[in-house]
């Protein structure tokens, strides 16, 4: 039974003013053809040493290893510490926020540690070292950044809801299911997507990983989740930076465009709620706004 999102339910409100996709009977004129060519920002493979890819790729294996067939999980309120609490991995440049500048300074590839609760540097380290045997992380001059996103659940918000909220399964039609990443504009004039609202997710979400073609449908939830055409169709794929495959080819982002009838969307963002982790309480939904806001202990 689909769980409803507790609180205020406002975001289409503001979105009168954007121009709704065309009726699918409509042929699909007007859409630009996505860019030919990727550009690329940050870093690359090419420049993360080749150590340092080694250590994460390792520190993964250990880390997600099943015990006995099934995945680690949480119990409502489970105190959390040592190797427990990372909960994921990944590769990032060094921030001045975080402890983590080396001696290559900001921005230099450095290890990413996801937390479910507050950790030092120093604290996951020592933990990933104690655990898991990384002795490369011993050293002062092997920083991390350590970020805290909670518990991380890859398959909690699945279910049909009106207006949709940012965080919820999605998909083109013939793709299983994906997440809605956010509602986004076009900032400068481009023709008539200026007054298109659109969401954005991931080319092998809304663009079938390049098998799609332009004004096709993406419902929501992801067919998978139980969504179904047309009952479930909530945008039109707009747009899509293409993938290239095979060897030699070079990716810096996964990403497409849909073009939402604004009634059946909303800005704000899905979560759990409730005490504890994964209590079953139910969803809620939070708002991000340009104003910054003080930061404060959770």
């Amino acid at each position: 039974m689909a769980q409803t999102p507790q609180g205020p339910r406002k975001g289409a409100q503001d979105q009168d003013a954007f121009e709704p996709p065309p009726a699918p009977s409509e042929a699909a004129e007007g859409f630009a053809s996505p860019d030919e060519e990727n550009e690329g920002a940050g870093f690359g493979t090419e420049a993360v040493d080749a150590e340092l890819l080694s250590l994460k790729e390792e520190l993964e294996k250990k880390l997600f290893a099943r015990e006995n067939g099934h995945l680690k999980t949480y119990a409502a309120g489970e105190a959390l510490q040592g190797a427990d609490n990372i909960v994921g991995l990944g590769i990032g440049p060094a921030m001045r926020d975080f402890e983590s500048v080396g001696s290559k300074g900001p921005g230099a590839p450095v290890l990413n540690v996801c937390v479910a609760e507050p950790m030092s540097m120093d604290e996951a380290k020592a933990a990933l070292v104690d655990k898991f045997g990384a002795r490369a992380l011993a050293s002062d001059g092997e920083p991390a950044n350590v970020i805290r996103t909670r518990i991380i659940d890859a398959f909690s918000h699945r279910h049909r809801e009106r207006p949709a909220p940012c965080g919820i399964s999605v998909a083109h039609v013939r793709v299983t299911a994906g997440t809605l990443g956010m509602l986004a504009r076009r900032r400068s004039a481009w023709g008539d997507r200026l007054n298109r609202l659109l969401m954005l997710s991931n080319n092998h979400v809304l663009a079938n990983a390049n098998d799609a073609c332009i004004g096709e449908p993406i419902i929501l939830p992801g067919a998978f989740d139980g969504g179904r055409h047309p009952a479930d169709r909530i945008a039109i794929l707009e747009r899509w930076v293409p993938i290239t495959f095979g060897e030699g080819g070079a990716n810096f982002v996964d990403c497409a465009t849909g073009w939402c009838w604004p009634d059946r969307v909303r800005k704000e963002f899905i979560y759990l709620s409730g005490s504890g982790f994964l209590s079953g309480s139910g969803f809620a939904c939070f708002h991000v706004g340009k104003a910054p806001v003080a930061a404060h202990a959770a």
